[in-house]
């Protein structure tokens, strides 16, 4: 199986009563891992690992933007 070159989600969140857009998005697929929680191997799933994350936040009103790579905040 290939794994896809990228993976992008996008979700909101409520802050301090204003609703924010995030964007992440997973670059350069590097290993999937497989995982087997407690509950045994039937609930067993895959994980994709990526090389490199991006995430953007936008405030409501457009005026606040916040970009990470790697979890690391750019200015």
């Amino acid at each position: 199986m290939t794994a896809n070159p990228f993976s992008i989600r996008r979700y909101n969140f409520d802050h301090r009563g204003e609703r924010w857009q995030v964007l992440k998005v997973d670059i350069w697929p590097t290993w999937v891992e497989h995982i087997v929680p407690p509950a045994g191997e039937d609930h067993a799933f895959d994980f994709q690992h990526y090389k490199r994350r991006v995430e953007i936040s936008v405030s409501p009103t457009g005026r606040s933007v916040r970009i990470c790579v790697d979890g690391k905040e750019i200015r």
